[in-house]
């Protein structure tokens, strides 16, 4: 049967960008998929996650989902939009409905207040970062886990690197 309202978080690594094979997976026919990238009121935390992020890069199967160019400036709010807009033009090929959302903010509250519009899962990688990145960065996916609003679909390393389908 598959969601219909389906929110995907991507925060400009290739890592997250993996995810978006399982939306397909999962995604009903026509689903509307809405892309959520949060910038961080923090610069310095923002900076720090992607750091971590950006080191993800070798994973199998890389062929399966669409290598997006990687903007000049992520934390650009204009290159963040057109970044997510790269991504929902290869979900649109397939027939889904996408709509992209670039915002500022404290980045759970602003994921979780999104998902309480409407939507039946929310989709996103998480980075699996050790006990001390956790303390100085937070665990995004952690937080959103605890309290989300409706299902959370989690994307680890390793579903990213043994799914091959």
């Amino acid at each position: 049967m598959g969601y219909r309202r389906i929110l995907v978080t991507l925060d400009g690594s290739t890592f997250a960008e993996q995810a978006l094979k399982h939306v397909v997976e999962i995604a009903a026919t026509g689903a509307q998929i809405r892309l959520l990238s949060v910038m961080a009121e923090d610069p310095i935390s923002e900076v720090a996650a992607l750091a971590k992020a950006t080191n993800q890069t070798e994973v199998e199967g890389k062929d399966q989902w669409p290598v997006l160019p990687k903007p000049k400036n992520i934390h650009a709010v204009d290159a963040r939009r057109e970044y997510l807009e790269k991504a929902g033009e290869w979900l649109e090929q397939m027939e889904y409905s996408v709509s992209t959302d670039v915002r500022s903010g404290e980045v759970i509250p602003t994921i979780l207040e999104v998902a309480r519009k409407g939507f039946d899962v929310i989709v996103m990688a998480t980075h699996n970062r050790s006990e001390k990145e956790r303390m100085v960065v937070g665990s995004v996916t952690a937080g959103v886990l605890a309290n989300a609003p409706c299902p959370v679909l989690a994307i680890g390393p390793l579903n990213l690197k043994s799914s091959k389908r």
